[in-house]
């Protein structure tokens, strides 16, 4: 009996052995780099020299630093005058300080938050002032780290602190969250600085909505709109009017600065609000999360593709890499 139930058991490892044979998958082959497309190579070139550039700023700010010890404290600002964000700076570029009525309510993560989204979005003060478009960013810190803090503090920052020629930003999230959104700007309006103007679409009626996105377009602020409107809208749904659905549509592919909170929604590149958010023109896009990995290393690509069009190549080279 015992012999039998034995045999039994090793007959039934057998088998499943072969059907796991033939289930096996084909093992895609990696690429290398020199197989990768053009455009993925000059992206990646580009921030290569980005990430090189930013470095040797910095070298020569430690070097400056280590020079005269004692102005180290200035040389960051402090929550007197007000933080400096663009520490890692070209020569003779002009200071950007956080309001100091801000800057005293900042801890130091966020702080650093802040400087990581100006070396991305604007870099320097002369690129901005050029023309340049800008680059992307992810700021993936967990919930309850002040994510919202740090980007109303980076939007003074772009908007106020100095005059870059930005003036408009979108902020697209969840319904949810908008009301949280608008109430955040009004805690933390800074006193010395004039404070933004915030408009939220979602608080007008629909035949409205246009007048407040020609108002929001020509005197700047902070546009807060949900993602669900702002898919209708770019697609033309719900508004029989073709003028006004086109004008709508418009005003939204032209902000300076465009926001997605919860980003991780972003997750499918094929979805109709990832081909919205891609239809705005503008490249200065952050993407806020607390979990910007949660399935799998598809949904992570769809994000950062967003921030970084190509950076990562095509959805089939970053599989095979």
């Amino acid at each position: 009996m015992q012999s039998f139930l034995v045999f039994s058991l090793f007959n039934s490892i057998l088998h499943c052995n072969r059907k796991n044979k033939k289930r096996k998958r084909k093992l895609r082959r990696i690429l290398d780099d020199a197989e990768l497309g053009e455009e993925t190579k000059q992206k990646i070139e580009v921030e290569r020299a980005r990430q090189e550039h930013l470095k040797s700023l910095q070298f020569s700010y430690n070097r400056c630093r280590n020079d005269e010890t004692s102005t180290n404290i200035m040389e960051e600002g402090n929550t007197q005058s007000g933080y400096i964000v663009n520490i890692a700076r070209e020569e003779n570029e002009e200071l950007v300080r956080i309001p100091p009525s801000i800057s005293s309510k900042l801890k130091f993560h966020q702080i650093e938050g802040i400087r990581f989204m100006w070396e991305n979005i604007i870099q320097s003060v002369k690129k901005a002032r050029s023309g340049d478009k800008g680059l992307g960013c992810i700021l993936a810190h967990t919930m309850g780290l002040g994510k919202t803090f740090q980007v109303i503090s980076f939007l003074y920052c772009a908007f106020r602190s100095i005059d870059l020629g930005l003036k408009t930003a979108i902020i697209v999230a969840p319904v949810n969250v908008l009301h949280n959104w608008k109430h955040e700007f009004l805690k933390w309006k800074p006193l010395d600085v004039k404070a933004l103007r915030v408009y939220m679409l979602e608080d007008v009626l629909r035949d409205r909505r246009l007048h407040l996105l020609c108002k929001w377009k020509k005197k700047g602020g902070v546009l807060l709109i949900g993602y669900s409107s702002f898919r209708n809208i770019a697609f033309g749904k719900h508004v029989k009017d073709k003028i006004t659905i086109r004008d709508m549509s418009c005003a939204l592919q032209e902000p300076d600065i465009l926001i997605c909170d919860e980003a991780h929604m972003i997750k499918n590149t094929k979805a109709d609000i990832t081909q919205a958010l891609k239809q705005v023109k503008s490249q200065r896009r952050i993407a806020l999360t607390g979990s910007p990995l949660q399935n799998n290393l598809m949904e992570y690509y769809c994000m950062v593709d967003f921030v970084r069009e190509g950076f990562l190549g095509s959805s089939l080279e970053f599989r095979n890499r």
